[in-house]
């Protein structure tokens, strides 16, 4: 997994130098940013309170929301349910084919 990421941010593709073209290549573009989040790392509660101190994150910022199916828009779903006809449903199967 760790060459697929070095070719991934290389841009590159395989080289004969045992990846130390794309390693380089990878880590100058990486090093053009001020910060780096490591999506992975999210799973570790250090990393995220690390994170969360370094921005004064007073309410945890790494739990799962309910966005888009909070009480509102549940109340909302209950009081006009989606109704669709078969007709509508192979037009959206066509046009997403």
């Amino acid at each position: 997994a760790v060459n697929c990421y070095i070719q991934s941010f290389s841009g590159q593709g395989c080289s004969q130098d045992d990846w130390k073209t794309q390693f380089t290549l990878a880590q100058e573009r990486l090093f053009r940013y001020n910060l780096i989040f490591v999506y992975e790392r999210f799973k570790d509660p250090n990393y995220v309170k690390a994170i969360e101190q370094f921005f004064g994150v007073e309410k945890a910022f790494n739990q799962e929301s309910n966005y888009w199916c909070g009480p509102e828009a549940k109340q909302a779903n209950k009081l006009y349910p989606l109704t669709t006809n078969f007709e509508a449903i192979l037009k959206l199967e066509k046009l997403n084919s």
